[in-house]
């Protein structure tokens, strides 16, 4: 009986070993099953804050496309800038030409001595040697 009684024991002992690593693990199922609820909300939330970001993203690049079409270009500014230069030149070659023919008037008339005249055709910006 003795032999009966220590195979009894052993079982028991066995069974006994296996309850309480059950209970583990069934303790360590239950806090994965949070972690990974736990990792579902996270989830869910990552998966709003993309989506308003796409959002976002989608705004800024209408917004750099229009941007874009509004920006003009070194190449277009410098030709402009060339432009209202040429334009600047010319009123006041114009303007120039204006206060020569007056000063000849003047010289003819006595009102500017031809020293006095030469001394403005020789001024800048458009100076006669």
């Amino acid at each position: 009986m003795e032999g009966k009684q220590e195979i009894l024991e052993a079982i028991h002992a066995f069974s006994t070993s296996i309850d309480v690593r059950l209970e583990h693990m069934e303790h360590d199922i239950s806090w994965l099953k949070k972690d990974v609820s736990e990792l579902k909300q996270d989830v869910s939330i990552l998966k709003e804050d993309v989506s308003g970001l796409k959002g976002d993203v989608s705004k800024l690049k209408g917004d750099m496309i229009g941007v874009k079409s509004a920006m003009v270009t070194k190449d277009y500014l410098d030709r402009k800038m060339a432009e209202q230069r040429a334009d600047i030149i010319s009123v006041l070659k114009k303007e120039d030409g204006k206060v020569k023919m007056l000063t000849g008037i003047l010289h003819e008339n006595g009102g500017v001595t031809r020293e006095q005249k030469e001394t403005i055709f020789a001024a800048p910006p458009f100076a006669e040697r």
